[in-house]
């Protein structure tokens, strides 16, 4: 199961998807089909009805922007993660400009998937820091060329700790 925090505006929603494909918003089970046209244009069909839906940008800072059915909202979704982190005070581990990649919380590297030099995309997973014995696969903010790598593999850090530069 994966639960998420889906907001726009002052509205958020809790949503749950089962690994059965049941999907659930608010304790409610909804009929959800997500539909993809191109890689910027789906159809959403929730309990019957059809909703065209156009992702014009995706930020980590400023959301999702969406226009469906022609109306524009920003949509904003948190993961169990970011909420653990954002709940524990780990939040703000990627710096404003989405250049820079910081532990959120100390650790140990158990492994560095790239290199200086190497092209990533948003998205993309950079280097695993273990945690409160959990691992945390951290990923680039946005897109780029790996700058400097400042850690190590069995290396231990410190919250906040720069981990990785990109350009």
């Amino acid at each position: 199961m994966k639960k998420f925090v889906v907001s726009t505006g002052d509205r958020k929603s809790n949503v749950q998807l089962l690994a059965d494909g049941r999907v659930f918003v608010d304790d409610t089970e909804r009929s959800v089909e997500w539909i993809s046209l191109s890689q910027a244009r789906r159809v959403l069909r929730i309990d019957g009805r059809s909703f065209d839906v156009d992702v014009v940008s995706v930020s980590r800072e400023e959301g999702v922007r969406l226009l469906v059915n022609g109306f524009s909202f920003i949509v904003h979704v948190q993961d169990e993660r970011s909420l653990l982190l954002q709940r524990l005070g780990f939040a703000g581990s990627i710096d404003q400009r989405g250049k820079e990649i910081k532990a959120p919380m100390p650790g140990l590297i158990t492994k560095v998937m790239v290199q200086p030099g190497d092209i990533v995309e948003a998205g993309q997973g950079v280097i695993v820091l273990e945690a409160m014995k959990m691992e945390n696969e951290l990923t680039a903010p946005s897109g780029g060329t790996v700058k400097t790598v400042h850690v190590t593999e069995r290396e231990a850090v410190d919250k906040n700790a720069i981990l990785i530069e990109l350009e």
